[in-house]
């Protein structure tokens, strides 16, 4: 993980590390790094740190039991029982969506939320509710206008989305679908960034679509130039 941006918090909920796990410690900075444990532990009872709705769970009816869901989950939610029948633990969830997006067999069953109706979007922006929706969020409460053309639509994880649901907004009309996850090596579910930008990748190398129509970006919470400028360049 990268230290600077999980100073202690690991991806398994109320799993945490102190001290020599990153560093020679002195005795103020082990101090710190306690007082971020326990802000930690306090979040795993707050609601508001929670995902909201029901959570994804196996249909053991479709499974065919090849774990891949078990591989790709970077935060020790799925575990196996009963020898070989995978099992998602809600508690454990981050809901990132890399299991639903990545079952060859689609047997991992997530309730769909009702999402908001797009019409006339020519530029679809997928934005990961942890990095670029926040920076959006920052260029409207500022006042700045991306355009009526413009759809935005968070998505927990950059690496939730599966190639049907990225070329959707093109059946719809968009002529540019834009995915801005978090930057590689930063995503809090691991390896999130990277599996969204690889189905982008592949659809690319396919020629599935125009070239330069769909793009991945890397965005951080606080780069609204940056996201305000690949949305008004697309």
């Amino acid at each position: 993980a990268n230290v600077r941006h999980r100073p202690v918090a690991s991806p398994r909920k109320g799993i945490f590390f102190v001290g020599g796990c990153h560093d020679e410690k002195g005795k103020d900075d082990l101090e710190k790094e306690f007082d971020a444990v326990i802000c930690g532990l306090k979040s795993l009872f707050d609601d508001r740190s929670q995902p909201q709705g029901p959570l994804p769970h196996i249909n053991e009816g479709k499974c065919v039991k090849c774990l891949t869901c078990f591989r790709v989950c970077e935060h020790g939610a799925i575990i196996i029982r009963n020898g070989i029948q995978p099992f998602i633990v809600q508690e454990a969830c981050f809901d990132c969506g890399l299991c639903v997006a990545n079952c060859p067999n689609m047997a991992i069953d997530r309730e769909e939320v009702k999402e908001e109706v797009y019409e006339n979007a020519k530029t679809f922006v997928f934005a990961c509710e942890r990095s670029a929706n926040i920076a959006i969020k920052e260029i409207r409460q500022n006042g700045m206008d991306i355009g009526d053309s413009v759809f935005v639509r968070p998505v927990r994880c950059a690496g939730s989305l599966d190639i049907i649901k990225i070329l959707e907004p093109f059946s719809n009309g968009a002529k540019k679908v834009i995915v801005a996850g978090c930057h590689i090596g930063n995503c809090r579910s691991m390896t999130g960034a990277d599996n969204g930008r690889a189905k982008i990748e592949a659809v690319n190398d396919e020629n599935i679509v125009d070239a330069g129509v769909l793009s991945y970006h890397g965005v951080a919470a606080n780069e609204t130039a940056k996201i305000n400028r690949i949305i008004n360049e697309s």
